[in-house]
Formats: C-alpha cells, structure tokens, sequence
C-alpha cells in the first residue's frame, strides 16, 4: 500500500511539473501564408527549424498557396505574415492597408522547360516573348502542349503577363491549366512532355530527385523572368511573436538562404544584396504590371 501510495504521489507531481511548465512557457502560434515554390523547395521547413532554436516555443504554421490564394488569406485575417512573389498583385493588398512592413528577402528566376527535344525550337529564341510565341505556334499547329499554373499564384500571373506582352491569347486543347502547385504542375508537364514556366528552386529540387526525367531547362536568363520574393506583416495581427519572426527573417535571410544553398548543394534562392542592379526598383516595375 505504501508503494502504491508512493507511485500515486509521484505521477501527480509530474502531472503538477507539467501543468506548471505549460503555464509558465506556453507554446504560442504565427500562422504563415506562403507562395508553394517557397514551400516546395523546403526553405521554409529549414527556416522553422531555425528560427525554433531560438524559440522552441513558437509554433509555426504554414498554409502553403498560390500567391494570390495567400494573400486572399491575409486579407481575411487568417494569416499573420505572407511570403509573396506577385508584386503586382501585392500592390493591391499594400494599397488596401492589409499589408505592412514590407521587406525583400530573395531572388531567382523563371526559367521554361519542356521535353529535351524542344518541338517549338526556344531555346534559341532571343528573348522570352519569343520563346512564348514559338510555344504558341508550336501548340496552334499541335506539336507542343503548354501546361498553365492557372491559379492565380505568382508564376500564373508572370505568365499571363509574357502572354499579354506577346499580344497572344493562347487557348485550344494544346494550353491546359492544372490548377496546381509548381510541384504538381511540373510532374504534369513531365507525363505529357509538355513545357511549363516554372521557378527554378522548385525545378532544381525535383530534377534533383530524379522525379521530372523528362524536362529540361530550355530558356533562362532574361529580366522579364526575374522572381522578387518578399515578406509582409498583416495588418491587426501584429503582436511580439509575429515582430519577432519578422525582424528574424529581415536580419537573417542572406545568411539562412547561403546556408540552405550549401545544404542542397544548388543556388536555390540568391540574397537580395547579390542582384547587380535595383531589386526594388525592378518590384516596383513589376507591380505597375509592367515586364
């Protein structure tokens, strides 16, 4: 009886340690909306990781979306820090004072790629707008199919505005929207061999795990592809924990990104202090919608 009695006191204490524990280091929560490729990529999973060393006891919650579908989120008040790569569609939510404390963390490129034996001939093309109408007439005359995002991410909406500056307006059996992540979408893309504008983080990741065999980079490299990632605060849902995360990832986001390279063993993301030129300016050219 004694033992048991024992035993009994015992597991109330530590019952009693854990209730003390809890209330006096609660676990806390940032909800993040965030493009996919951020996502896809497994920057985000390493920044938590991170950022949990620091603060073990903040739970970060991430609600991986298109872009737009992110900051639709925001401006419901379901999130309360957004990672975007839409300028022109995050000035709109700037302009409605649902976004705040704005801050550029990252860059990459677009890059198209398609089947390795390239029926509508870009990789040659001078130029993106080029490249695009290649596709075009490639996919009017049934040699090439296009897979479309179609869901109003960051990726979507660079696309529509090449189509747009190229003056076409592609439709027919050959464009097909998958209404999906970039992750989703490239192994779309790799069944039908077709081609896809994709960022080039969530490419490398997925070629480098032998999952879209079938694609090829075939265009690069032009400032009409330029992918501007950023940071935003969402207005009435600033508190410690979400300044904090913020100022964290503002003054530590060169460093993580350099480090993540390092860890997948590819230039994912480049530090916004590496582009040779204005970075802001070049957002703010995209934003007016403008490539």
């Amino acid at each position: 009886m004694k033992l048991r009695n024992t035993l009994f006191l015992s597991v109330a204490i530590l019952i009693l340690i854990g209730f003390l524990i809890q209330y006096m280091y609660p676990s806390r929560s940032i909800t993040i909306a965030t493009t996919t490729s951020l996502y896809a990529t497994g920057f985000l999973d390493y920044i938590q990781e991170r950022y949990n060393e620091i603060d073990p006891n903040i739970v970060i919650k991430i609600i991986p979306l298109g872009s737009g579908a992110a900051l639709e989120t925001a401006a419901r008040g379901d999130a309360d820090i957004v990672f975007s790569h839409a300028p022109n569609l995050e000035k709109k939510y700037i302009d409605d004072g649902v976004l705040i404390e704005w801050g550029l963390i990252a860059y990459n490129y677009f890059i198209i790629v398609g089947p390795s034996d390239d029926p509508a001939g870009i990789s040659n093309a001078s130029n993106v707008i080029e490249a695009f109408r290649r596709i075009y007439q490639a996919g009017e005359s049934g040699e090439a199919i296009f897979i479309s995002r179609g869901d109003r991410s960051g990726t979507h909406v660079r696309e529509l505005m090449i189509w747009e500056k190229a003056g076409l307006d592609p439709e027919g059996e050959w464009y097909i929207e998958s209404g999906s992540g970039m992750g989703d979408t490239l192994l779309l893309a790799n069944q039908l061999n077709a081609y896809t504008l994709s960022d080039i983080g969530t490419y490398t990741i997925l070629s480098g795990k032998g999952r879209i065999e079938g694609l090829v980079k075939l265009f690069e490299e032009d400032d009409k592809l330029l992918n501007i990632y950023s940071i935003y605060l969402v207005s009435g849902s600033v508190d410690q924990d979400t300044m904090k995360f913020y100022n964290y990832i503002v003054d530590n986001i060169s460093d993580l990104i350099r480090e993540y390279n390092n860890l997948v063993g590819a230039e994912i993301f480049y530090p916004v202090e590496s582009y040779n030129g204005d970075l802001e300016a070049m957002w703010i050219r995209f934003s007016m919608g403008d490539i």
